[in-house]
């Protein structure tokens, strides 16, 4: 089956611009290396750190913000994190990408709670 084109061109950009952003949260990737963090956890945190935004946003903007760039940077150092430490999978690619788009954990979220 042929990619379309859409995906092809996200792909070839992600696949760009990953080396840099792996420069930028390389930082983040050797500390928690330190910290005897896996990339799993994470993962997780930013599930927690999400959590914790839906939860505070009606309540305090700034906090909410503080808590999504934290999701944010989670998200980008786990990948960093696996590559680091050559163990990167494609498992852990489809668990990184359904749990570190705010997007979609937001959509699931709310739609736990229409029901």
């Amino acid at each position: 089956m042929k990619t379309p084109p859409f995906l092809a061109a996200q792909q070839k950009l992600y696949y760009y611009l990953r080396p840099p952003r792996d420069r930028l949260v390389r930082p983040l990737a050797v500390l928690a290396v330190a910290l005897h963090l896996t990339p799993t956890s994470l993962s997780l945190l930013g599930v927690l750190a999400m959590l914790v935004f839906v939860l505070v946003m009606p309540h305090s903007l700034p906090l909410a913000l503080a808590l999504l760039i934290l999701h944010l940077l989670l998200d980008a150092t786990d990948g960093a994190l696996a590559r680091h430490l050559k163990i990167d999978s494609d498992k852990g690619k489809v668990i990184d990408s359904s749990l570190g788009n705010p997007g979609n954990f937001l959509n699931g979220i709310c739609q736990l709670a229409v029901e």
